[in-house]
């Protein structure tokens, strides 16, 4: 995340004023949707969240706006999470509420760029609006449990991101949404319950029990009831 956000310092510095990129310039993200490289003056607008300057770009070409990325393939959206602009955000989605799928070059989606930034209260209204706007498709789709499922180049997903970030509501709120996320362990062998019960959360452990499938394992085959242990949250 540090990492990111100096690349949208440096971008900002970098990027040309008044670059026009067209398609054939494109990469295609993981939510199909073609990309552009930003430019200087959408940057400028996400990093302070000048609303204004967003609608304008918006208005003079929909797709250019929305549809770019910096270097490290954030697009407006990852980059308001990142910096806490609730209004922002809000537009973007409400403009492309599939921008909540799309993921950057560390397979990040916007809901793990606002809590990696330990954007709590953002990261919960971006849960509720995908959950309302990414409606399932004709073909039986579901994009939003699909979003909520995606896992970064670390193996981590949003659930991983919230319960490393001490954001045990929204823990609980996502198990109660896809309960799926409790079976996903990361590359390291790291599964929520085991970082649930490392850090003593409870209720969020309670919720896990609940769900049948639910992982417990740890790095090097550490369980979770290890980890509670060590860290003597036995209760």
């Amino acid at each position: 995340m540090e990492e990111t956000q100096l690349e949208i310092t440096a971008a900002t510095t970098d990027q040309p004023s008044g670059a026009n990129h067209h398609a054939t310039d494109n990469q295609t993200s993981d939510s199909g949707v073609g990309e552009r490289p930003m430019d200087r003056q959408l940057l400028k607008a996400c990093t302070t969240g000048d609303l204004n300057l967003l609608k304008h770009l918006i208005l003079r070409d929909p797709e250019d706006t929305l549809f770019s990325v910096t270097p490290k393939g954030n697009n407006c959206l990852h980059i308001a999470a990142m910096l806490g602009h609730q209004q922002f955000a809000e537009r973007v989605w409400a403009t492309y509420p599939f921008l909540f799928s799309a993921t950057n070059k560390d397979g990040e989606t916007p809901l793990m760029a606002a809590t990696m930034a330990a954007n709590a209260a953002l990261a919960a209204d971006m849960l509720s609006a995908a959950l309302l706007l990414l409606q399932p498709d004709l073909e039986g789709g579901k994009p939003f449990n699909d979003m909520l499922l995606k896992i970064d180049e670390r193996g981590d997903n949003a659930l991983h991101h919230t319960l490393r970030n001490g954001f045990k509501d929204l823990a609980v709120r996502l198990l109660d949404i896809e309960p799926r996320l409790s079976e996903q362990e990361n590359k390291i062998g790291e599964s929520p319950m085991h970082m649930a019960a490392r850090r003593g959360y409870s209720r969020v452990v309670m919720k896990l029990l609940q769900i049948p499938s639910s992982a417990f394992s740890g790095p090097g085959k550490y369980s979770a009831l290890h980890a509670a242990v060590d860290s003597g949250h036995t209760e």
